[in-house]
């Protein structure tokens, strides 16, 4: 007798890393189906927006249990499914994935310190925003060298 795993995404990932070997796309429908969550075709927008965020939830989970337990790294291929990154690709993948969030989230925090009403700040605070103008800035001047030109080591 088979033991079923609780949360569903659970048992999903178990049935996944058996029926989806590297390269292949696990669509969209199959995973609605495995975490027990069939997609509205119509309600209201909270029952909609409820349904996303249990989807989103699962989701998590399976990605999470794919990765540390059967080490295969899944990649949303949109309008399909999510690819399961074949391992020579994983890292350049993830490295990929870091450095556009890196850098959003670089570009966020440099577009609200630089974008501040300085005359409604005291000296302090001036100088706090000017020392953090720098750190940001040697932070991107680092990672730019760094993530970017290792890149170029790991393609030579």
């Amino acid at each position: 007798m088979e033991t079923t795993r609780y949360p569903e995404f659970q048992q999903a990932a178990i049935e996944a890393q058996d029926e989806f070997d590297y390269g292949r796309i696990i669509p969209h429908q199959w995973l609605y189906d495995h975490f027990k969550l069939p997609q509205p075709k119509h309600g209201t927008f909270r029952e909609i927006e409820k349904w996303h965020f249990d989807f989103m939830a699962a989701m998590d989970g399976f990605r999470e249990m794919m990765l540390i337990e059967f080490q295969k790294s899944l990649r949303n291929v949109r309008g399909k499914g999510w690819l399961v990154v074949e391992p020579k690709d994983q890292t350049s993948v993830a490295m990929g994935d870091f450095k556009t969030a890196f850098s959003r989230h670089v570009k966020k925090a440099f577009a609200a310190i630089t974008n501040i009403a300085a005359k409604f700040l005291d000296t302090q605070k001036q100088k706090e925003n000017s020392d953090a103008i720098g750190k940001l800035g040697a932070i991107k001047a680092f990672s730019r060298a760094t993530i970017e030109g290792r890149k170029n080591k790991l393609i030579s």
